[in-house]
Protein backbone atom coordinates (compact mmCIF):
# COMPACT_ATOMS: atom_id res chain seq x y z
CA UNK A 1 0.00 0.00 0.00
CA UNK A 2 1.45 3.59 -1.37
CA UNK A 3 0.94 6.06 1.28
CA UNK A 4 -1.21 8.05 -1.12
CA UNK A 5 -3.58 5.11 -0.85
CA UNK A 6 -3.00 5.25 2.83
CA UNK A 7 -4.67 8.48 2.80
CA UNK A 8 -7.26 7.91 0.54
CA UNK A 9 -8.17 4.77 2.85
CA UNK A 10 -8.57 7.20 5.96
CA UNK A 11 -10.46 10.11 4.25
CA UNK A 12 -12.94 7.21 3.21
CA UNK A 13 -12.79 5.78 6.82
CA UNK A 14 -13.53 9.67 7.92
CA UNK A 15 -16.27 10.34 5.35
CA UNK A 16 -17.96 7.25 6.38
CA UNK A 17 -17.59 8.26 10.09
CA UNK A 18 -19.25 11.11 9.36
CA UNK A 19 -21.93 9.88 7.72
CA UNK A 20 -22.96 7.41 10.23
CA UNK A 21 -22.72 10.17 12.94
CA UNK A 22 -25.05 12.64 10.68
CA UNK A 23 -27.66 9.59 10.67
CA UNK A 24 -27.39 8.94 13.75
CA UNK A 25 -28.03 12.62 15.62
CA UNK A 26 -30.56 13.33 13.07
CA UNK A 27 -32.50 9.85 13.85
CA UNK A 28 -31.86 10.84 17.84
CA UNK A 29 -33.17 14.42 17.39
CA UNK A 30 -36.77 14.86 17.88
CA UNK A 31 -39.54 17.05 15.83
CA UNK A 32 -40.01 19.85 18.51
CA UNK A 33 -36.61 20.54 19.42
CA UNK A 34 -36.40 20.87 23.18
CA UNK A 35 -33.76 21.95 25.88
CA UNK A 36 -32.61 18.40 26.91
CA UNK A 37 -32.44 17.12 23.17
CA UNK A 38 -31.49 19.94 20.83
CA UNK A 39 -28.78 18.96 18.84
CA UNK A 40 -26.56 21.82 17.13
CA UNK A 41 -26.83 22.50 12.97
CA UNK A 42 -24.13 23.78 12.16
CA UNK A 43 -21.85 21.43 10.64
CA UNK A 44 -18.30 23.15 11.97
CA UNK A 45 -19.77 23.02 15.63
CA UNK A 46 -19.22 20.29 18.16
CA UNK A 47 -21.92 17.54 17.81
CA UNK A 48 -23.02 15.07 20.92
CA UNK A 49 -25.67 13.31 21.42
CA UNK A 50 -26.69 10.69 23.95
CA UNK A 51 -27.76 7.05 24.61
CA UNK A 52 -30.07 6.15 27.01
CA UNK A 53 -26.98 4.10 28.19
CA UNK A 54 -25.05 6.63 29.14
CA UNK A 55 -22.44 7.02 26.67
CA UNK A 56 -21.93 9.82 24.76
CA UNK A 57 -20.14 10.42 21.57
CA UNK A 58 -18.95 13.62 20.46
CA UNK A 59 -17.35 14.18 16.62
CA UNK A 60 -15.12 16.45 15.37
CA UNK A 61 -12.75 17.13 12.18
CA UNK A 62 -10.54 14.44 12.58
CA UNK A 63 -11.17 13.29 16.54
CA UNK A 64 -14.14 10.86 17.41
CA UNK A 65 -14.35 10.16 20.81
CA UNK A 66 -16.96 7.28 22.80
CA UNK A 67 -17.40 8.03 27.02
CA UNK A 68 -20.01 6.10 29.06
CA UNK A 69 -20.73 5.92 32.85
CA UNK A 70 -22.15 2.53 32.72
CA UNK A 71 -19.35 0.99 34.64
CA UNK A 72 -19.36 3.21 37.15
CA UNK A 73 -21.65 1.53 39.34
CA UNK A 74 -19.20 -1.35 38.60
CA UNK A 75 -16.45 0.23 39.55
CA UNK A 76 -18.32 1.41 42.94
CA UNK A 77 -19.22 -2.08 43.53
CA UNK A 78 -15.63 -3.24 43.28
CA UNK A 79 -14.20 -0.55 45.59
CA UNK A 80 -16.92 -1.46 48.17
CA UNK A 81 -15.96 -5.12 48.29
CA UNK A 82 -12.55 -4.36 48.46
CA UNK A 83 -13.14 -1.92 51.59
CA UNK A 84 -15.56 -4.74 53.57
CA UNK A 85 -13.73 -5.92 56.64
CA UNK A 86 -13.71 -9.13 55.32
CA UNK A 87 -11.55 -8.03 52.34
CA UNK A 88 -9.27 -6.08 54.23
CA UNK A 89 -6.10 -8.84 54.01
CA UNK A 90 -6.69 -8.90 50.46
CA UNK A 91 -6.93 -5.30 50.14
CA UNK A 92 -3.54 -4.93 51.65
CA UNK A 93 -2.33 -7.47 49.86
CA UNK A 94 -2.90 -5.34 46.79
CA UNK A 95 -1.90 -2.25 48.23
CA UNK A 96 1.32 -3.64 48.97
CA UNK A 97 1.85 -4.70 44.87
CA UNK A 98 0.70 -1.47 44.13
CA UNK A 99 3.39 0.28 46.18
CA UNK A 100 5.55 -2.10 44.25
CA UNK A 101 4.27 -0.39 41.09
CA UNK A 102 4.93 3.03 42.62
CA UNK A 103 8.14 2.32 43.67
CA UNK A 104 9.09 1.37 39.71
CA UNK A 105 7.05 3.97 38.90
CA UNK A 106 9.43 5.81 40.41
CA UNK A 107 12.86 4.21 38.68
CA UNK A 108 11.07 4.64 35.80
CA UNK A 109 10.61 8.09 35.82
CA UNK A 110 14.42 8.02 36.59
CA UNK A 111 15.57 5.96 33.88
CA UNK A 112 13.36 7.66 31.18
CA UNK A 113 14.50 11.04 32.05
CA UNK A 114 18.33 10.20 31.89
CA UNK A 115 17.44 8.19 28.92
CA UNK A 116 15.89 11.18 27.06
CA UNK A 117 18.52 12.89 28.50
CA UNK A 118 21.18 11.42 26.88
CA UNK A 119 19.48 10.52 23.94
CA UNK A 120 19.51 14.45 23.08
CA UNK A 121 23.16 14.64 23.75
CA UNK A 122 24.12 11.90 21.24
CA UNK A 123 21.74 13.70 18.77
CA UNK A 124 23.55 16.85 19.44
CA UNK A 125 27.02 15.20 19.44
CA UNK A 126 26.47 13.40 15.68
CA UNK A 127 25.05 16.93 14.67
CA UNK A 128 28.08 18.82 15.87
CA UNK A 129 30.10 15.45 14.11
CA UNK A 130 27.92 16.01 10.90
CA UNK A 131 28.51 20.26 10.76
CA UNK A 132 32.15 20.33 12.36
CA UNK A 133 35.18 18.56 10.64
CA UNK A 134 35.49 14.60 11.17
CA UNK A 135 38.29 12.75 12.21
CA UNK A 136 38.47 9.51 9.36
CA UNK A 137 37.33 7.10 12.49
CA UNK A 138 35.24 9.42 14.50
CA UNK A 139 31.99 8.44 13.25
CA UNK A 140 32.08 4.65 13.58
CA UNK A 141 29.46 4.46 15.92
CA UNK A 142 27.11 6.80 14.20
CA UNK A 143 24.20 4.01 12.35
CA UNK A 144 22.03 5.01 9.55
CA UNK A 145 19.03 4.87 9.09
CA UNK A 146 18.17 3.21 6.03
CA UNK A 147 14.57 2.31 4.19
CA UNK A 148 12.70 -0.79 4.18
CA UNK A 149 10.94 -1.97 1.19
CA UNK A 150 7.44 -0.94 1.69
CA UNK A 151 5.65 -4.19 0.41
CA UNK A 152 2.13 -4.95 1.56
CA UNK A 153 3.43 -8.31 2.00
CA UNK A 154 6.42 -7.46 4.52
CA UNK A 155 6.35 -9.08 8.00
CA UNK A 156 9.58 -8.31 9.21
CA UNK A 157 9.64 -7.65 13.03
CA UNK A 158 9.88 -4.03 14.32
CA UNK A 159 13.34 -2.43 14.11
CA UNK A 160 15.04 -3.04 17.88
CA UNK A 161 16.43 0.47 19.10
CA UNK A 162 20.13 0.00 20.37
CA UNK A 163 20.79 2.24 23.65
CA UNK A 164 20.86 5.41 22.66
CA UNK A 165 20.34 5.59 19.15
CA UNK A 166 16.41 5.29 19.53
CA UNK A 167 15.19 3.92 15.99
CA UNK A 168 11.50 5.52 16.02
CA UNK A 169 8.31 3.36 14.35
CA UNK A 170 6.94 5.63 11.48
CA UNK A 171 5.17 3.34 8.97
CA UNK A 172 6.40 4.04 5.62
CA UNK A 173 10.25 4.88 6.80
CA UNK A 174 11.23 2.80 9.12
CA UNK A 175 8.79 -0.13 9.32
CA UNK A 176 6.63 -0.91 5.85
CA UNK A 177 3.21 1.09 6.18
CA UNK A 178 1.80 -1.90 5.89
CA UNK A 179 2.04 -2.50 9.44
CA UNK A 180 0.16 0.30 10.67
CA UNK A 181 -3.46 -1.31 11.49
CA UNK A 182 -1.06 -3.55 13.79
CA UNK A 183 0.91 -0.41 15.16
CA UNK A 184 -2.40 1.15 15.94
CA UNK A 185 -4.22 -2.51 17.87
CA UNK A 186 -1.33 -2.65 19.58
CA UNK A 187 -0.83 0.63 21.06
CA UNK A 188 -4.16 0.49 22.11
CA UNK A 189 -4.31 -2.46 23.34
CA UNK A 190 -1.43 -1.35 25.65
CA UNK A 191 -3.45 2.13 26.86
CA UNK A 192 -6.61 -0.04 27.56
CA UNK A 193 -4.27 -2.07 30.26
CA UNK A 194 -2.54 1.24 31.08
CA UNK A 195 -6.20 2.20 31.35
CA UNK A 196 -7.10 -0.40 33.42
CA UNK A 197 -4.52 -0.10 36.24
CA UNK A 198 -5.54 3.18 36.72
CA UNK A 199 -9.49 2.29 37.38
CA UNK A 200 -8.21 -1.10 39.45
CA UNK A 201 -6.14 1.43 41.64
CA UNK A 202 -8.77 3.85 42.26
CA UNK A 203 -11.28 1.31 43.06
CA UNK A 204 -9.02 0.13 45.58
CA UNK A 205 -8.66 3.69 47.13
CA UNK A 206 -12.45 4.49 46.51
CA UNK A 207 -12.57 6.67 44.34
CA UNK A 208 -15.49 7.62 42.23
CA UNK A 209 -15.35 7.21 38.30
CA UNK A 210 -16.38 10.00 36.26
CA UNK A 211 -16.56 7.76 32.68
CA UNK A 212 -14.47 5.99 30.87
CA UNK A 213 -14.00 5.78 27.03
CA UNK A 214 -11.85 5.68 24.03
CA UNK A 215 -10.92 8.09 21.57
CA UNK A 216 -9.68 8.34 18.10
CA UNK A 217 -7.43 10.98 16.31
CA UNK A 218 -7.00 11.21 12.44
CA UNK A 219 -5.50 7.15 12.65
CA UNK A 220 -4.31 7.15 16.48
CA UNK A 221 -6.32 5.53 18.99
CA UNK A 222 -6.52 6.15 22.91
CA UNK A 223 -8.49 4.62 25.80
CA UNK A 224 -9.13 6.78 29.08
CA UNK A 225 -10.43 6.67 32.63
CA UNK A 226 -11.48 9.89 34.35
CA UNK A 227 -11.82 10.51 37.82
CA UNK A 228 -13.08 13.83 40.14
CA UNK A 229 -10.34 16.08 40.37
CA UNK A 230 -10.86 17.56 43.61
CA UNK A 231 -11.45 13.60 45.06
CA UNK A 232 -7.94 12.77 43.26
CA UNK A 233 -5.93 15.44 45.17
CA UNK A 234 -8.06 15.01 48.30
CA UNK A 235 -6.25 11.70 48.66
CA UNK A 236 -2.42 10.86 50.96
CA UNK A 237 -0.03 11.14 48.92
CA UNK A 238 0.78 7.02 49.09
CA UNK A 239 -2.83 6.48 47.90
CA UNK A 240 -2.14 8.88 45.04
CA UNK A 241 0.70 7.41 43.67
CA UNK A 242 -0.35 4.01 43.58
CA UNK A 243 -3.23 5.17 41.65
CA UNK A 244 -1.03 7.53 39.43
CA UNK A 245 1.64 4.68 38.76
CA UNK A 246 -0.61 1.81 38.34
CA UNK A 247 -1.26 2.21 34.66
CA UNK A 248 2.24 2.33 34.00
CA UNK A 249 3.07 -0.53 36.41
CA UNK A 250 0.68 -2.88 34.32
CA UNK A 251 2.24 -1.96 31.26
CA UNK A 252 5.32 -3.12 33.39
CA UNK A 253 3.96 -6.35 34.12
CA UNK A 254 2.08 -6.70 30.72
CA UNK A 255 5.62 -6.90 29.27
CA UNK A 256 6.86 -9.03 31.51
CA UNK A 257 4.23 -11.42 30.86
CA UNK A 258 4.80 -11.10 27.07
CA UNK A 259 8.43 -11.91 27.87
CA UNK A 260 7.85 -14.70 29.78
CA UNK A 261 5.04 -16.79 27.69
CA UNK A 262 7.90 -16.91 25.41
CA UNK A 263 10.29 -18.09 27.24
CA UNK A 264 7.51 -20.92 28.51
CA UNK A 265 7.01 -21.46 24.78
CA UNK A 266 3.37 -20.70 24.89
CA UNK A 267 3.31 -20.12 21.27
CA UNK A 268 3.78 -24.24 21.05
CA UNK A 269 1.20 -24.59 23.35
CA UNK A 270 -1.51 -22.37 21.54
CA UNK A 271 -0.38 -23.99 18.18
CA UNK A 272 -2.39 -27.62 19.42
CA UNK A 273 -5.48 -25.87 19.62
CA UNK A 274 -5.02 -23.10 16.76
CA UNK A 275 -4.27 -25.65 13.99
CA UNK A 276 -0.76 -24.74 13.20
CA UNK A 277 2.55 -26.72 13.60
CA UNK A 278 5.96 -25.66 14.49
CA UNK A 279 8.65 -26.25 11.37
CA UNK A 280 11.65 -24.39 13.43
CA UNK A 281 13.25 -27.95 14.07
CA UNK A 282 13.41 -28.67 10.13
CA UNK A 283 13.52 -24.69 8.73
CA UNK A 284 11.47 -22.02 7.50
CA UNK A 285 8.14 -22.50 5.95
CA UNK A 286 7.70 -19.76 2.44
CA UNK A 287 4.56 -17.70 3.23
CA UNK A 288 4.92 -15.88 0.17
CA UNK A 289 7.20 -14.49 -3.07
CA UNK A 290 6.27 -11.67 -5.07
CA UNK A 291 4.21 -12.21 -8.26
CA UNK A 292 7.24 -10.63 -10.30
CA UNK A 293 10.36 -12.41 -8.89
CA UNK A 294 11.83 -15.07 -10.45
CA UNK A 295 11.61 -17.36 -7.32
CA UNK A 296 7.73 -17.70 -7.91
CA UNK A 297 7.97 -20.46 -10.07
CA UNK A 298 10.47 -22.32 -7.84
CA UNK A 299 9.33 -21.55 -3.97
CA UNK A 300 5.54 -22.46 -3.60
CA UNK A 301 4.10 -21.42 -0.35
CA UNK A 302 4.15 -23.97 2.12
CA UNK A 303 7.43 -25.13 0.72
CA UNK A 304 9.87 -25.27 3.31
CA UNK A 305 13.34 -23.94 3.34
CA UNK A 306 15.63 -26.02 4.94
CA UNK A 307 19.30 -24.32 4.04
CA UNK A 308 20.93 -21.40 2.86
CA UNK A 309 24.40 -22.71 1.13
CA UNK A 310 25.47 -24.80 3.68
CA UNK A 311 23.63 -22.89 6.58
CA UNK A 312 20.72 -25.29 8.21
CA UNK A 313 17.60 -23.08 9.69
CA UNK A 314 16.41 -25.39 11.73
CA UNK A 315 16.42 -24.39 15.69
CA UNK A 316 19.96 -25.80 16.49
CA UNK A 317 21.63 -22.59 14.25
CA UNK A 318 23.41 -20.32 16.69
CA UNK A 319 21.15 -17.47 15.27
CA UNK A 320 17.41 -16.71 16.17
CA UNK A 321 16.60 -15.13 12.67
CA UNK A 322 19.22 -17.42 10.71
CA UNK A 323 17.60 -16.35 7.45
CA UNK A 324 17.50 -12.39 8.03
CA UNK A 325 21.19 -12.77 9.66
CA UNK A 326 22.50 -14.66 6.18
CA UNK A 327 20.68 -13.34 3.48
CA UNK A 328 21.47 -9.64 5.15
CA UNK A 329 25.11 -10.40 6.40
CA UNK A 330 28.35 -10.79 5.01
CA UNK A 331 29.05 -13.25 2.28
CA UNK A 332 30.38 -16.28 3.25
CA UNK A 333 32.97 -18.43 1.32
CA UNK A 334 31.80 -22.29 1.66
CA UNK A 335 33.94 -24.44 3.31
CA UNK A 336 33.13 -27.16 1.12
CA UNK A 337 33.69 -27.17 -2.84
CA UNK A 338 32.57 -29.98 -5.86
CA UNK A 339 34.48 -32.40 -7.67
CA UNK A 340 34.36 -31.72 -11.56
CA UNK A 341 36.45 -32.66 -14.23
CA UNK A 342 39.45 -30.67 -14.93
CA UNK A 343 39.04 -30.50 -18.34
CA UNK A 344 35.34 -29.02 -17.67
CA UNK A 345 36.96 -26.31 -15.75
CA UNK A 346 39.98 -25.85 -18.38
CA UNK A 347 37.70 -24.51 -21.41
CA UNK A 348 37.90 -21.18 -20.90
CA UNK A 349 38.21 -18.40 -18.17
CA UNK A 350 36.50 -15.60 -20.30
CA UNK A 351 33.83 -15.00 -17.83
CA UNK A 352 36.40 -14.44 -14.54
CA UNK A 353 37.85 -11.50 -16.34
CA UNK A 354 36.79 -8.75 -14.75
CA UNK A 355 34.92 -6.91 -17.51
CA UNK A 356 33.61 -10.15 -18.77
CA UNK A 357 29.94 -9.95 -20.06
CA UNK A 358 27.23 -11.20 -18.41
CA UNK A 359 26.61 -15.17 -18.86
CA UNK A 360 25.14 -18.08 -18.15
CA UNK A 361 28.57 -19.18 -16.89
CA UNK A 362 29.94 -19.07 -13.17
CA UNK A 363 33.37 -18.34 -12.47
CA UNK A 364 34.90 -21.50 -10.27
CA UNK A 365 37.91 -21.27 -8.14
CA UNK A 366 40.45 -24.52 -7.16
CA UNK A 367 40.63 -24.56 -3.44
CA UNK A 368 43.85 -25.69 -3.76
CA UNK A 369 46.19 -23.80 -6.25
CA UNK A 370 45.49 -20.98 -8.30
CA UNK A 371 43.08 -22.96 -11.08
CA UNK A 372 39.94 -21.21 -12.45
CA UNK A 373 37.99 -21.25 -15.53
CA UNK A 374 34.07 -21.26 -16.37
CA UNK A 375 31.35 -23.63 -16.21
CA UNK A 376 27.51 -23.81 -15.98
CA UNK A 377 26.68 -23.60 -12.38
CA UNK A 378 22.94 -25.21 -12.35
CA UNK A 379 24.36 -29.29 -12.58
CA UNK A 380 27.19 -28.45 -10.49
CA UNK A 381 25.50 -26.68 -7.67
CA UNK A 382 22.02 -28.14 -7.84
CA UNK A 383 22.99 -32.21 -7.93
CA UNK A 384 21.60 -33.99 -4.43
CA UNK A 385 24.08 -35.03 -2.08
CA UNK A 386 25.48 -37.65 -2.32
CA UNK A 387 25.52 -37.36 -6.49
CA UNK A 388 27.90 -36.85 -9.16
CA UNK A 389 28.83 -33.20 -7.98
CA UNK A 390 30.67 -35.06 -4.57
CA UNK A 391 31.63 -32.25 -2.04
CA UNK A 392 35.38 -32.04 -0.89
CA UNK A 393 37.99 -30.20 0.97
CA UNK A 394 40.87 -31.11 -1.19
CA UNK A 395 41.95 -32.55 -4.89
CA UNK A 396 42.67 -35.55 -3.27
CA UNK A 397 39.06 -36.47 -2.38
CA UNK A 398 38.17 -36.16 -6.17
CA UNK A 399 40.23 -38.51 -7.95
CA UNK A 400 42.31 -38.81 -10.66
CA UNK A 401 41.67 -35.82 -13.51
CA UNK A 402 39.18 -33.96 -10.90
CA UNK A 403 39.28 -30.62 -9.05
CA UNK A 404 37.85 -29.29 -6.00
CA UNK A 405 36.75 -26.02 -7.15
CA UNK A 406 33.91 -23.47 -5.69
CA UNK A 407 32.55 -20.31 -6.76
CA UNK A 408 34.55 -17.15 -6.86
CA UNK A 409 33.02 -15.13 -4.12
CA UNK A 410 31.97 -12.30 -6.38
CA UNK A 411 29.87 -14.81 -8.75
CA UNK A 412 26.65 -14.43 -6.53
CA UNK A 413 24.97 -17.34 -5.86
CA UNK A 414 23.00 -18.36 -3.34
CA UNK A 415 21.89 -22.65 -2.93
CA UNK A 416 18.06 -22.82 -1.44
CA UNK A 417 17.06 -26.24 -0.43
CA UNK A 418 13.98 -26.71 -0.27
CA UNK A 419 11.83 -29.31 0.85
CA UNK A 420 8.04 -29.12 -0.85
CA UNK A 421 4.97 -30.61 0.08
CA UNK A 422 5.78 -33.97 -1.64
CA UNK A 423 8.73 -35.20 -2.73
CA UNK A 424 12.62 -35.16 -2.34
CA UNK A 425 14.47 -32.30 -1.55
CA UNK A 426 15.72 -30.30 -3.94
CA UNK A 427 18.28 -26.90 -4.61
CA UNK A 428 16.95 -23.85 -6.27
CA UNK A 429 19.69 -22.08 -7.24
CA UNK A 430 19.85 -18.26 -7.15
CA UNK A 431 21.63 -15.70 -9.07
CA UNK A 432 21.96 -12.06 -8.06
CA UNK A 433 22.02 -10.28 -4.61
CA UNK A 434 21.21 -11.92 -1.69
CA UNK A 435 19.20 -9.14 -0.33
CA UNK A 436 16.61 -9.32 -3.04
CA UNK A 437 16.08 -12.74 -1.96
CA UNK A 438 15.37 -11.46 1.75
CA UNK A 439 12.92 -8.72 0.15
CA UNK A 440 11.16 -11.18 -2.04
CA UNK A 441 10.51 -13.95 -0.19
CA UNK A 442 8.79 -13.97 3.36
CA UNK A 443 9.01 -17.21 5.33
CA UNK A 444 7.83 -18.43 9.12
CA UNK A 445 8.47 -21.34 11.63
CA UNK A 446 4.66 -22.31 11.43
CA UNK A 447 2.72 -24.31 8.96
CA UNK A 448 -0.98 -25.15 8.74
CA UNK A 449 -1.97 -28.66 9.51
CA UNK A 450 -5.36 -28.27 7.43
CA UNK A 451 -4.81 -26.75 3.86
CA UNK A 452 -7.61 -24.14 4.15
CA UNK A 453 -5.90 -22.17 7.38
CA UNK A 454 -3.25 -19.19 5.69
CA UNK A 455 -0.02 -19.26 5.85
CA UNK A 456 0.29 -15.74 6.43
CA UNK A 457 -1.88 -15.63 10.27
CA UNK A 458 1.35 -16.97 12.37
CA UNK A 459 3.47 -14.41 10.91
CA UNK A 460 1.10 -11.96 11.34
CA UNK A 461 0.46 -12.35 14.61
CA UNK A 462 4.12 -12.90 15.39
CA UNK A 463 4.32 -9.19 14.12
CA UNK A 464 1.83 -7.85 16.58
CA UNK A 465 3.39 -9.80 19.24
CA UNK A 466 6.41 -7.85 18.50
CA UNK A 467 4.45 -4.31 18.19
CA UNK A 468 2.45 -5.48 21.55
CA UNK A 469 5.57 -6.17 23.41
CA UNK A 470 7.23 -2.91 22.33
CA UNK A 471 4.33 -0.32 22.88
CA UNK A 472 3.91 -1.52 26.28
CA UNK A 473 7.06 -1.45 27.18
CA UNK A 474 7.09 2.24 25.62
CA UNK A 475 4.21 3.71 27.28
CA UNK A 476 5.53 2.85 30.52
CA UNK A 477 8.52 4.67 30.17
CA UNK A 478 6.92 8.15 27.48
CA UNK A 479 3.91 8.25 30.50
CA UNK A 480 6.55 8.77 33.65
CA UNK A 481 8.04 11.10 32.03
CA UNK A 482 7.33 14.93 33.98
CA UNK A 483 5.50 16.11 30.88
CA UNK A 484 2.42 18.27 30.84
CA UNK A 485 -0.72 15.79 30.82
CA UNK A 486 1.41 12.72 31.30
CA UNK A 487 1.55 10.69 34.60
CA UNK A 488 5.16 11.67 35.16
CA UNK A 489 4.13 14.95 36.23
CA UNK A 490 1.46 13.73 38.76
CA UNK A 491 3.96 10.81 40.08
CA UNK A 492 6.45 13.93 40.94
CA UNK A 493 3.56 16.10 42.57
CA UNK A 494 2.35 13.01 44.51
CA UNK A 495 6.47 12.62 45.41
CA UNK A 496 6.79 16.07 46.51
CA UNK A 497 3.84 16.25 49.07
CA UNK A 498 4.87 12.81 50.31
CA UNK A 499 8.34 14.27 51.11
CA UNK A 500 6.57 17.25 52.62
CA UNK A 501 8.33 19.62 50.03
CA UNK A 502 4.95 20.69 48.62
CA UNK A 503 2.81 20.78 51.58
CA UNK A 504 3.43 17.11 53.14
CA UNK A 505 1.24 14.53 53.53
CA UNK A 506 -1.03 16.82 56.28
CA UNK A 507 -1.99 19.57 54.06
CA UNK A 508 -5.32 18.96 53.35
CA UNK A 509 -6.83 19.75 49.43
CA UNK A 510 -7.62 22.85 49.96
CA UNK A 511 -3.65 23.69 50.85
CA UNK A 512 -4.45 24.89 54.64
CA UNK A 513 -1.06 23.84 56.57
CA UNK A 514 -2.63 21.53 59.62
CA UNK A 515 0.30 20.91 61.13
CA UNK A 516 0.71 24.86 61.63
CA UNK A 517 -2.79 25.23 63.05
CA UNK A 518 -2.29 22.31 65.73
CA UNK A 519 0.76 23.83 66.50
CA UNK A 520 -0.18 27.24 67.79
CA UNK A 521 1.22 30.35 67.34
CA UNK A 522 4.64 29.50 69.47
CA UNK A 523 7.81 30.91 68.14
CA UNK A 524 9.02 26.90 67.80
CA UNK A 525 5.86 26.83 65.83
CA UNK A 526 6.15 30.04 63.35
CA UNK A 527 10.13 28.37 62.92
CA UNK A 528 8.87 25.37 61.87
CA UNK A 529 5.93 26.58 59.74
CA UNK A 530 8.72 29.03 58.05
CA UNK A 531 10.42 26.45 57.29
CA UNK A 532 7.14 24.38 55.94
CA UNK A 533 6.26 26.94 53.37
CA UNK A 534 10.22 27.25 52.59
CA UNK A 535 10.01 23.51 51.41
CA UNK A 536 6.41 24.59 50.10
CA UNK A 537 7.85 27.22 47.78
CA UNK A 538 10.18 25.22 46.43
CA UNK A 539 7.95 22.03 45.86
CA UNK A 540 6.03 24.21 43.52
CA UNK A 541 8.79 25.31 41.49
CA UNK A 542 9.76 21.72 40.84
CA UNK A 543 6.31 21.20 39.98
CA UNK A 544 6.18 23.64 37.32
CA UNK A 545 9.67 23.90 35.95
CA UNK A 546 10.58 20.39 35.88
CA UNK A 547 7.81 19.64 33.28
CA UNK A 548 8.82 23.05 30.93
CA UNK A 549 11.98 21.54 31.38
CA UNK A 550 12.00 17.79 30.52
CA UNK A 551 9.26 19.14 27.63
CA UNK A 552 12.46 21.44 26.15
CA UNK A 553 14.72 18.67 25.96
CA UNK A 554 11.88 16.51 24.50
CA UNK A 555 11.93 18.78 22.18
CA UNK A 556 15.58 19.91 21.57
CA UNK A 557 16.12 16.19 21.04
CA UNK A 558 13.04 15.54 18.22
CA UNK A 559 14.47 18.88 16.51
CA UNK A 560 18.22 17.54 16.65
CA UNK A 561 16.65 14.11 15.52
CA UNK A 562 14.89 15.68 12.09
CA UNK A 563 18.00 17.51 11.14
CA UNK A 564 20.86 14.48 11.96
CA UNK A 565 17.86 12.30 9.69
CA UNK A 566 17.97 15.14 6.80
CA UNK A 567 21.27 15.08 6.40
Amino acid sequence: MSIGAAFLLLAVVWAFIHLVHYLATRNAAPLLPTQMHAVPRNRTAFLAFHSPRHTQVSLSGLKLQVSTTRWNAAHDRLGTLLSRRANRRTASAVRAVYDVGAVLGVLGMLVAVLGVCAACAAAVWTLAGKIGPLSPGSMDGVQNLARRGLADEDMAAPPRAAFLNIVPIIPGVTVPLAHLPLIIGAVFAAQAVHELGHALAGALELLPLSACGASLVACVPAAFVSFPDTALRGLPPRARARVIAAGPFHNLVLWGALLLSVRVGLPSGVSAITGYRSVADVGNVVVSVNADSPLALHLAPGAIVTKLDDTPLSTSATSVDTWSDYLQGAHQSPSLGWCIPAAALARSDACCAPSAPPSPLACFVALAGGDRGCADPVPVLTAPAPGPRARCTTDAACGADALCVRPRADAELLRISVLPDKGPERVVLWSGPREEVWEEVRVGTWAPRISILPLWLPPLAGVFWEYLTLATLSLFFVNLLPLPHLDGTALLGALLDFAGDGGGGARGASGFDFSALEAGAGGAADGYSEARRARGRWGRRVRTGVPWAMAGVVGCYVFVSLLNFMF
